[in-house]
């Protein structure tokens, strides 16, 4: 039980660094299709929900440091903390995403669930 929560406490560092790194490539221009950079960084946190909605509700036999779930939904988590603080107005968005991450280092599937279902909301 403590590797498994070490092991995705350490996948939540590493997502938060991915997700920091494209939420930095979006807003300087070397991706994404305009819009504030609150609006990038929702188009690439809902991207990454997308693509994993096929997957969805996730079991806790699923996660696994060999597999990319755990990593792209720390994706996700992070693009939405950084949507959240890039507009002030919309901590709602980084209230979401720390829900997600919050799931992630406590390894409570159910929480990250309940957290990407509300997000999907955001990405319709």
């Amino acid at each position: 039980m403590i590797v498994a929560i070490a092991a995705a406490v350490v996948a939540g560092v590493v997502g938060l660094g991915a997700g920091g790194v494209g939420g930095f490539m979006l807003s300087s221009g070397s991706g994404g299709s305009g819009g504030s950079r609150a609006e990038q960084n929702v188009a690439e946190g809902c991207a990454v929900l997308e693509r994993i909605e096929s997957d969805l509700p996730f079991e806790e036999s699923e996660f696994s440091l060999e597999t990319p779930q755990i990593f792209e939904i720390t994706a996700i988590a992070s693009s939405f903390m950084a949507a959240g603080t890039a507009d002030p107005d919309r901590s709602d968005l980084y209230d979401a995403g720390q829900r997600v991450q919050n799931g992630v280092n406590t390894f409570d599937v159910e929480e990250i669930n309940a957290a990407l279902q509300a997000l999907g909301s955001e990405c319709r």
